[in-house]
């Protein structure tokens, strides 16, 4: 059977025809399917056949896509879009064997005869991520963006991130040791050009809204798979009342800092605040930075810093952060000296 389409381009002036044959899958499960069907009643045997038929429909619409591809103009485009092709097809099987296990049981349930099967055809089951999360953090007081990226499961050998288009944002993939020993946690912070450099518009369409899919794949062959919801609901960054900038302050007495409540952007509300107040500069390599970090609720304007924490004649940095619903958070920044 051949599937014929007729793809047009205004920019190249041309008709591009594509043709692509529907192919069955592996010759090992092919075979698995012809003895399922031979070997099984009239309910399996018509799962079978709407298995194949649909298994052959994504990998010819894939192709049809990949070809079309070849009207973009330059390389870097072409190359985002296969990679879109690849990732929409793989997924539209991924469905049809889902599909396929859910008509196998209701033919079960319904005392259809089965041969069973060596190994299933089906999809592997995906095992959720303990955490898949992507969040903006935006730093009002150096006017930057950044995104940042978490991710935590059991041991695994590599971890790839996609975006709402489908295109492949980030992959990582342990080797060596590391590749025996497996990874767990991975934080990643993006670079934060200044908006002179980069608008906050052109961010965000960098960024686009929507579901990100976070795959992997463990150390014993298991199938990890999220999604992690992203969102442009940006707090405004927190009005910062004390201490003001450059301010002196008496270490031995107790200096609480404040800050205005920020409201919710576009009507997602403000789960918490993050307050900071840190050394950044020890002179120590093992200990670079000594930090107080406290994590408030949405309800709190100030934090008392403990008796002890500060030391004399130092130049202290602090900072609130906002965080809203999906854990976007934005920044307000300033700094205070102790006295000798």
């Amino acid at each position: 059977m051949l599937h014929v389409r007729i793809i047009t381009t205004q920019r190249c002036g041309i008709l591009l025809l594509a043709a692509t044959a529907l192919v069955h899958p592996a010759q090992g499960a092919d075979d698995e399917l012809d003895e399922l069907y031979r070997e099984s009643g009239s309910c399996t045997r018509t799962a079978v056949s709407a298995v194949r038929s649909c298994r052959s429909e994504a990998q010819g619409e894939g192709w049809v896509q990949r070809g079309a591809c070849n009207i973009q103009a330059s390389r870097e485009e072409r190359s985002g879009c296969e990679e879109a092709a690849r990732t929409a097809a793989g997924r539209i099987r991924d469905l049809c064997d889902e599909q396929f296990e859910a008509r196998l049981e209701v033919c079960a349930a319904l005392g259809d005869r089965q041969r069973k099967l060596r190994r299933a055809p089906a999809a592997e089951k995906k095992i959720p991520f303990k955490d898949a999360r992507l969040k903006i953090e935006l730093n009002a007081t150096d006017k930057d963006a950044g995104i940042q990226l978490f991710i935590d499961a059991d041991p695994w050998k590599f971890i790839e991130v996609y975006d709402p288009k489908g295109v492949r944002v980030f992959r990582s993939v342990t080797r060596g040791s590391l590749g025996k020993q497996g990874g767990t946690e991975l934080f990643l912070e993006s670079a934060e050009p200044n908006f002179s450099e980069l608008s906050l518009e052109k961010f965000l369409e960098r960024f686009p809204e929507g579901e990100y899919e976070v795959t992997g794949e463990g150390l014993e062959g298991e199938k990890f798979a999220s999604r992690a919801k992203f969102t442009h609901n940006i707090p405004d960054g927190p009005v910062l009342v004390a201490p003001t900038k450059n301010a002196l302050v008496d270490r031995n007495s107790s200096l609480v800092v404040q800050w205005r409540p920020v409201a919710a952007p576009n009507g997602s509300p403000i789960v918490g605040y993050e307050v900071i107040v840190v050394k950044p500069d020890t002179g120590i390599p093992a200990l670079p930075k000594i930090a107080l970090d406290v994590m408030m609720p949405p309800t709190a304007t100030s934090v008392t810093v403990p008796a002890g924490f500060l030391l004399p004649n130092s130049m202290y940095e602090w900072e609130v952060l906002a965080i809203e619903a999906t854990g976007n958070q934005t920044i307000s920044t300033s700094s205070f000296r102790t006295m000798p």
